[in-house]
Parts: structure tokens; sequence; C-alpha cells
């Protein structure tokens, strides 16, 4: 069996399971680094383990996991570009310590809030074998290559790019609509996401535009307050807040989180 990668390691009662990317199709690149989604993953487990009722249910929750027909669908990895980073993100580091960045594996640099197999990995992180980890993001990957520009304000020559589309899913207070809602006490809200919109030159007589990247970046996520709707019979279940002394402090955690990570922020009400 060919395994692209490995994504991590699960104790079981009766030894371990290892999760492997078997397939994976290309769906753009960046950078000269190809952008792949995970098509096929496996579960291995030693043939000759006796596994209990609890690992095999336990089995059977992982193979659903990482499953691209069923709750795996949207996992993506990439060997040469950290999907969980933001491209001004990447730059940020980069330009901080260019030695230390260019030495790192996508691994050792990836984003926690969007690093999917992150628990899982941590066991082959701990015993040294980060090189063999693949760090994934759970959302969308898309790409439209070799677009044309030739009509500018300022006048210019014509330029050959390609348009991404990366979303990334966080990992904290993830969960179907109306089960999962608002923030908890860490100011971490319900299905909170990245959508970055990449704008990547490939062609141009200009020397100076060769490899520029533009990006752009919206972030969403359910309302920062502690409140729930749990789905029942009625077409819109009834909402619960919390009282405000106690959504304040989930609230303001939420946005100096935000600002810190992101600085300049404009809140829209959808």
């Amino acid at each position: 069996m060919e395994a692209l990668g490995i994504m991590g390691l699960c104790k079981l009662h009766s030894g371990s399971a290892l999760l492997v990317i078997t397939k994976a199709r290309k769906v753009g690149s960046l950078q000269g680094a190809d952008l792949l989604e995970v098509s096929e993953a496996k579960v291995i487990a030693a043939p000759d383990a006796k596994l209990s009722g609890t690992d095999s249910a336990l089995l059977a929750l992982l193979e659903e996991a990482v499953n691209p027909a069923g709750a795996g669908r949207g996992l993506h990895f990439s060997y040469f570009h950290d999907l969980t980073l933001t491209a001004q993100h990447a730059a940020s580091l980069c330009a901080a310590d260019p030695e230390t960045f260019a030495a790192q594996l996508p691994v050792e640099r990836a984003d926690s809030r969007f690093f999917w197999n992150k628990v899982i990995a941590a066991p082959l992180l701990k015993a040294g074998g980060a090189r063999f980890v693949q760090p994934c993001i759970l959302g969308f990957v898309q790409q439209l290559p070799g677009l044309r520009l030739t009509d500018f304000a300022g006048g210019g020559h014509p330029v050959s790019t390609s348009l991404t589309l990366i979303s990334r899913r966080a990992t904290a207070r993830s969960g179907v609509r109306q089960w999962r809602r608002g923030a908890d006490a860490e100011g971490n809200v319900a299905n909170f996401a990245e959508t970055e919109q990449i704008l990547s030159i490939e062609e141009t007589r200009s020397s100076q535009l060769a490899g520029v990247m533009c990006s752009y970046l919206i972030i969403r996520g359910s309302i920062p307050l502690l409140w729930s709707q749990l789905p029942n019979i009625k077409f819109k279940p009834t909402t619960l807040i919390a009282p405000t002394d106690q959504s304040g402090l989930a609230h303001d955690k939420h946005f100096y989180g935000l600002v810190a990570q992101y600085q300049g922020v404009v809140a829209i009400n959808l």
C-alpha cells in the first residue's frame, strides 16, 4: 500500500491505529507547491491485534472521520505550502526570521487553530516523526489558473494570473448548525472559518510584478455571546442567552483575540 502522508496515531486498548493518506488529487498550486485534496485515507491497526468492542467502535469512528465521502470530506494538505497559514501570516513569519522559517517543516509552524489532525499527530510529533506528518485543513480549496487581465485603469501590459480560494474551518467549537451556537467561555465561536482569496501573477512583462501574490481575507463565525438554540419540532427553536455579565466576557475575549490575530477587523452583521 502506498502512503502519501501520515495524519496521526490513535492509541487503542490493544496497540495503536495509524491514519494514513493513500490517495489525493491536485486542486491547484501556489508558488510551485501542489495543493492536494485527500481522496482516500486508511486506518491501519496491527493485523494480529485482539480488538475489544470499544476498540472496534473507535476504529469505525476514525474510518468515518477520514472518509472523503463522509465526515472526512474537504481535508486538504500540501507538502511545501502550509495551508493552515494565510499568505500574510506566512509572509510575516518569514520576514521575522527567514532562516528559521526556511528550516521549519510545515507541521512545525502550522496554525493550531486550523490544524485538524493536531491531536492525533501529537504522539508522532513527540516521538520525533514530524517529517512524516502532514498538517491537514478541513474546508475548501479551488483554483482558476490562466486568467488573463488586459484592462487596467492606469494602463500596462496584459498579465496572466491565477485565482485561488481557500476556506479553513477552525477546530475549536466546531459542530452542526443549531447544535453548536455562540461562543464558549474563552471566546471561541461556533464554526469559525477563514476564507482567503489569493490572486497570483504568473506571467508579465514587468519584472516587478512577476510572482506577486495578493491576498484578501474574510472571517466568519457565530454571534460571540453565550447562547444556544437546540433543535426541536419548531421551525425556529427557542433561543436561550446567558446573562449579560457572562456573555460580555466571552464577547470581549473573542474580539480582543481577533484584533491580536488580524489587526484591523470590520464586523458585519449578516
